[in-house]
């Protein structure tokens, strides 16, 4: 059963504004625009986390688990922990801002890798855990594929195959995150999933990717915010056109002060940049500007302002 609270959330009379389907593009960068040492971090990262997938391919039917656990646990490594802390260094100017590349650094810090990283820590601490396993290969096949459709030139053949026409399944998101351990800062927190929604809801591999940055930046929030060990994922057909989802989590009373504290009450704010409790205040932007896109309302902020996406607290629970 959905919570009451989801019909509060925003008018079901959204419309879509666009003539043509949105493919998932338009917030990319080039491996040129980086710094010449980030760019080279941005390459290694990719290359770290697409083999994990693609060892998974060679044999998905019969995995070798202990290889691809060996794998995983390598990403517990203080290389890659290094690379990834220090990208952004070479191509963030101070006094010259540069909000695409922000929030590219910021999908590429994060996004699907920060859980990748986390697994990598609760394999070496707790031993092998073939569902751990499996979850961290889902996470690297997903940060890959982030990486392409924010770096267009990152990896061009493979791009090129995830422009093509092909069709995915909301199970392919409700399989990646049901019963999912997401590391978080102390062990991890658990997803709960439900949706009424079953059919197709992408047209191509760099539209899931679009769905993606959008969603791990929600999950990742959840994570660290949680009050209870829990978020949950409500997907919910809205319409004929429009499926919705909902990420929430409970919240303590400290996190619903410094709510109350920041923004007044006005979550929605959150969406436009500048707003932060530890973290850098740019995901939630980036989501705004991928909807913004996908519906055809701009600026980004009018997608928030007539809900299309935004965030509310309703009984100590926040919803985005």
């Amino acid at each position: 059963m959905f919570p009451d609270a989801l019909q509060s959330l925003s008018s079901p009379d959204l419309t879509m504004r666009r003539s043509d389907r949105y493919d998932g593009g338009g917030f990319s960068v080039s491996l040129s625009d980086f710094g010449e040492k980030d760019a080279v971090r941005v390459q290694k990262i990719y290359r770290w986390v697409k083999a994990l997938y693609d060892e998974w391919l060679k044999a998905k039917d019969a995995p070798d688990w202990k290889r691809l656990s060996k794998m995983t646990c390598g990403f517990d490594d203080d290389e890659i922990i290094r690379t990834v802390k220090d990208l952004g260094a070479s191509s963030l100017q101070p006094g010259e801002p540069n909000p695409l590349m922000s929030k590219t650094l910021h999908d590429i810090r994060g996004g699907g890798l920060t859980g990748l990283l986390g697994f990598a820590q609760l394999l070496r601490s707790r031993g092998g855990n073939d569902v751990y396993v499996r979850k961290a290969v889902f996470l690297a096949r997903d940060h890959a594929k982030m990486m392409r459709n924010a770096v267009h030139d990152l990896d061009m053949e493979v791009r090129r195959n995830d422009e093509s026409e092909k069709a995915h399944s909301i199970e392919d998101f409700i399989e990646k995150l049901r019963e999912c351990p997401l590391p978080a800062a102390e062990g991890s927190v658990r997803i709960e999933i439900e949706s009424d929604f079953h059919g197709m809801i992408s047209n191509r591999c760099l539209e899931t990717s679009a769905i993606d940055r959008i969603l791990y930046n929600y999950l990742n929030n959840a994570a660290r915010f949680t009050a209870d060990g829990a978020i949950r994922v409500y997907i919910q057909s809205v319409n004929e056109e429009l499926v919705r989802f909902v990420v929430a989590n409970a919240i303590d009373q400290s996190q619903a002060a410094w709510l109350n504290d920041k923004l007044g009450g006005k979550l929605d704010d959150l969406f436009l940049g500048g707003f932060t409790r530890g973290g850098h205040g740019i995901g939630l932007s980036s989501c705004a500007d991928f909807v913004s896109s996908c519906f055809g309302v701009h600026p980004p902020a009018l997608a928030v302002q007539q809900g299309y996406l935004g965030a509310k607290t309703l009984d100590g629970v926040y919803y985005a």
